[in-house]
């Protein structure tokens, strides 16, 4: 699919302190140098990439292509909250109620505890 037939060389496009602008578009036009096709018009971003030598502090910022990015999936929080209900009358057993709720509501947690406390 790539459109680009004979790939010439291209060097990697540091930023010496440039702006990320001018950066990102000479990153972008070397990256189409070898690489032409629908995906990359459609579907090819960059990301910023900046990188610290711990030992001199020297910066290297470039710009990368990407074609697809992984992001977390987000996992439903389910909590189980348990407690003991104990009746007035006293003549009725003591009943432990438990359920699971994402998040926090004391209206639902009253409904849930009246229904699943019900006298049998």
């Amino acid at each position: 699919m790539n459109r680009v037939g004979k790939k010439p060389y291209v060097e990697s496009v540091e930023s010496n302190n440039r702006p990320d602008k001018e950066v990102a578009l000479e990153s972008w036009l070397a990256h189409i140098k070898r690489n032409q096709s629908i995906i990359t018009d459609v579907m090819t971003g960059q990301y910023k990439s900046k990188v610290t030598c711990p030992s001199c502090s020297k910066e290297s910022i470039t710009f990368d292509p990407f074609i697809t990015v992984t992001l977390p999936i987000p996992q439903k929080v389910v909590n189980v909250f348990e407690c003991f209900v104990f009746f007035r009358n006293f003549e009725t057993k003591t009943k432990r109620v438990s359920f699971t709720y994402s998040k926090p509501n004391i209206e639902d947690w009253t409904k849930n505890i009246a229904r699943i406390a019900e006298v049998d």
